[in-house]
């Protein structure tokens, strides 16, 4: 059961999930922006489709870390010191 006060209710509130959303879509910009210089270097890998996932994922991933580990700070729950 998660009550008031719980860490868990107000980090993963859904109050988050727009700022999750652009987290996942600059992840997405930033992996086609990584694909776009690889071409324009004349460095595109074996398999861009497959290239641009790993790296949409890991982007999106570190993203939703970040955007979580902030509000949790924001909100008292952690501390940086």
């Amino acid at each position: 059961e998660i009550t008031y006060g719980d860490w868990s209710s107000d980090v993963c509130s859904s109050d988050l999930i727009p700022y999750v959303f652009v987290g996942w879509i600059c992840a997405a910009g930033l992996a086609l922006a990584e694909l776009a210089i690889a071409e324009v270097n004349g460095r595109v890998p074996p398999r861009p489709a497959w290239r641009f996932v790993r790296q949409c994922v890991l982007w999106g991933c570190l993203f939703t870390a970040a955007i979580l580990v902030n509000e949790a700070h924001l909100r008292g729950r952690i501390s940086f010191w």
